[in-house]
């Protein structure tokens, strides 16, 4: 008699199949970009209101005639 085993059944002799795993070294890249691409802008129009709320605070003639 030959022994039949069933599709999907574990192996019945211990061994314990290892598989390589793909090290995805562009995932850090293109999640960096991303966050810059998207922080910077931001950043900058924080700058920019911050820096207009102490122009009008210390020169408010100067700021009203450029704007």
């Amino acid at each position: 008699m030959s022994a039949k085993v069933k599709e999907g059944a574990k192996p019945t002799s211990g061994a314990v199949k290892v598989t390589a795993k793909k090290h995805r070294w562009y995932l850090g890249g293109i999640a960096s970009a991303m966050a810059a691409a998207f922080t910077h802008p931001l950043d900058l129009l924080k700058v920019g209101l911050v820096l207009r709320k102490l122009f009008e605070r210390f020169a408010p003639s100067q700021v009203m005639a450029t704007a």
